[in-house]
């Protein structure tokens, strides 16, 4: 009977450190949590980031073409009004 008294201590001691270890690994486990879910926040929000000035960037470059072949016609209509063309 004390034997299985001893056991019965033993393993409620036991179960008890268990839990205790258990719940300091949840504590860690939300911290890695909330640290993830900052990391992503902030990458979600660098994405967009990029995704608009490529966006600004893109329409900078149509901006330039459309450019470069308004003064293209220009001179070709010069040049046709010259008599060169």
């Amino acid at each position: 009977m004390w034997k299985s008294l001893y056991e019965l201590v033993r393993t409620i001691i036991q179960l008890s450190e268990r839990v205790q270890e258990d719940r300091e690994e949840i504590k860690e486990l939300r911290r890695d949590l909330r640290d993830l879910t900052l990391i992503v926040e902030r990458l979600s929000s660098q994405l967009v980031h990029v995704s608009e000035r490529e966006e600004r960037e893109r329409a900078m470059l149509v901006l330039q073409l459309e450019n470069g072949i308004v003064r293209s016609r220009r001179a070709l209509l010069v040049g046709e009004a010259d008599g060169n063309g």
